[in-house]
């Protein structure tokens, strides 16, 4: 059943009551009031890591914190914390529009602050001895474009440092394994996903079947052009990020 973010959530809500994660419930209604964005974007993302038939526990406990998902692939884990980008901080940063009537055309560059938005997560998920995942999603109009595979090797820039005209990891986000960026339409969503190539713990992408991930090539290290590649399980088109897919419904 295709369904809209907020139709996501609202079945999240129930799946949550009556699996009685109460505390997770009242925090995240507290949380749709201040972070409507924030809330609709882990409800979405529960649904789409779901629908890859992953086994997924709630990780963020009310009172002492945690990231938002463990999720289990047999007899490996992961660890997953979801963060939005609002609407205005969006449009800020790329220069586009959330509403484009009567816009004609114009520049608009990638989101500039991906880098701040890891940053952000790395204390909340290190505390994990397995691989960790933050994903970070927008409901902007125009996220779908902002997002997208052309502009993909911007984003995989985000693990490195240009030092003495040379290309060397980011050390302050070993903690974190991979991030996805999940673009968002009315009921629809693209989503592409980036391999931290000095992780601590390395994520094995074969655990997430349905997502083309970028990583680095050799000889974007060799030669510090932070070229970068596609790789998945299921041999999608490498000139595309993802197909686009319907949200599910939780129950």
């Amino acid at each position: 059943m295709r369904a809209t973010p907020s139709d996501v959530l609202k079945s999240y809500k129930r799946m949550l009551k009556r699996e009685k994660k109460l505390g997770h419930l009242k925090k995240l209604e507290k949380n749709e009031k201040t972070n409507p964005d924030g809330a609709k974007f882990e409800a979405a993302v529960f649904s789409i890591i779901n629908s890859q038939g992953i086994h997924i526990e709630i990780g963020d406990d009310p009172k002492s914190g945690g990231t938002d998902f463990i999720c289990k692939v047999n007899d490996e884990q992961f660890a997953f914390e979801a963060t939005s980008i609002n609407t205005f901080r969006m449009e800020e940063g790329t220069g586009l529009k959330n509403d484009q009537e009567g816009i004609s055309g114009g520049f608009y560059q990638r989101y500039p602050g991906l880098y701040q938005k890891l940053e952000a997560k790395v204390r909340q998920v290190s505390n994990y001895s397995f691989p960790r995942i933050v994903g970070i999603g927008s409901f902007h109009n125009e996220s779908m474009t902002i997002f997208r595979g052309v502009m993909a090797d911007e984003y995989l820039f985000a693990f490195f440092i240009e030092r003495n005209r040379d290309l060397v990891p980011n050390e302050n986000l070993k903690a974190i394994s991979a991030f996805l960026l999940v673009g968002f339409g009315y009921d629809e969503y693209r989503v592409m996903g980036f391999l931290n190539p000095y992780p601590e713990y390395p994520f094995d992408f074969n655990m997430l079947p349905d997502i083309n991930f970028r990583r680095i090539t050799e000889r974007g290290i060799y030669e510090k052009t932070g070229e970068g590649e596609w790789v998945n399980v299921k041999k999608f088109a490498m000139n595309k990020s993802i197909p686009y897919n319907p949200l599910m419904i939780l129950d």
